[in-house]
């Protein structure tokens, strides 16, 4: 009688305790996915502010060349950051 006693307020115990660690694994994971999506959009938007950053550089350096100014001027241009490139 007392061991039927004992498992009936035992093994409830240890369900529930089974049940709960995982409801916080499950909701552990469910975080992580929310951090990757939010980090990966971050990534995804300076990219592209990256990508338009140096594209708009690259047209720069190309309307200099397009002016007839040498491969020494541009790279004296470039190394010295001038305002004209940035």
């Amino acid at each position: 009688m007392v061991l039927l006693l004992a498992i009936a307020v035992i093994l409830p115990t240890v369900c529930l305790l089974w049940f709960m660690s995982r409801a916080v694994g499950n909701e552990r994971l469910a975080v992580q996915q929310r951090l990757t999506d939010v980090y990966r959009q971050r990534l995804d938007e300076m990219s592209r502010t990256l990508d338009e950053l140096w594209a708009t550089r690259i047209r720069k350096i190309e309307g200099l060349a397009a002016l007839g100014r040498s491969p020494a001027e541009l790279f004296d241009l470039l190394t010295r950051r001038d305002t004209e490139t940035d």
